[in-house]
């Protein structure tokens, strides 16, 4: 419990001193940004409080409402944290991504080495999968994770075993893809929809599969 606590601990600074970038214009959004502040600051002391302790689901839901109200590397990275204590690790690999992107300019060589360690210990565990998709604007599911349109520009964690990559569009046949992943694996996967008026018309509604058996290593950047 120690190594996590002191992970905590290292990223407490960078909290603080992200709340003291906020400008505020007027004196009513003043009033706004501090109030906001000082949840923000509780939500996160009582997520520490939670995980000191050991209960990481407590911790989890309160760094998850800090970081719903402020979009912090910091906040970002004790959630993941906390994910990865619950073994919830694509959760953790997520966030973790999301912290390292995104960390403040003020944060340490200490604090980056540890989101480093935790996105890898994240990583690890899951699958990456990196999507091309065309047209462009279709809709993305994977799994149960609406992507929204595409292009999809950054990896996608996924749980290893079987996934279903589903795609469709506005005039084009939609398509299922069945993939296989395992942990610690990045996979490429390309999907090309066929305009309907082009698609055979006996065409049977199959889902394609893949077996997953090109992923390679997880070296690659995940932004």
């Amino acid at each position: 419990m120690s190594r996590t606590r002191s992970f905590s601990r290292l990223l407490l600074v960078g909290l603080v001193l992200g709340s003291r970038t906020l400008a505020a214009p007027t004196v009513a959004h003043a009033q706004t940004a501090a109030s906001e502040t000082a949840r923000v600051t509780e939500l996160f002391k009582s997520g520490k409080a939670a995980f000191a302790k050991g209960d990481m689901a407590e911790a989890e839901r309160l760094f998850g409402d800090a970081l719903a109200m402020r979009k912090s590397s910091d906040i970002a990275a004790n959630l993941a944290q906390s994910q990865l204590e619950q073994q919830k690790y694509r959760k953790a690999a997520e966030n973790f991504a999301w912290a390292l992107a995104n960390l403040l300019p003020s944060a340490t060589d200490a604090q980056r080495k540890a989101v480093e360690t935790g996105l890898g210990r994240a990583r690890a565990e899951v699958a990456v999968l990196r999507l091309e998709i065309a047209p462009e604007g279709s809709d993305v599911l994977v799994g149960e994770q609406n992507l929204g349109k595409s292009p999809v520009v950054s990896g996608v964690y996924v749980d290893p075993g079987e996934i279903i990559v589903s795609v469709k569009h506005d005039g084009f046949v939609a398509i299922d893809k069945r993939l296989m992943v395992g942990k610690g694996t990045e996979q490429a996967v390309e999907i090309r929809l066929t305009p309907k008026d082009d698609a055979p018309a006996a065409v049977a509604a199959t889902p394609a599969v893949d077996s997953g058996l090109r992923a390679s290593g997880t070296g690659a950047d995940d932004n």
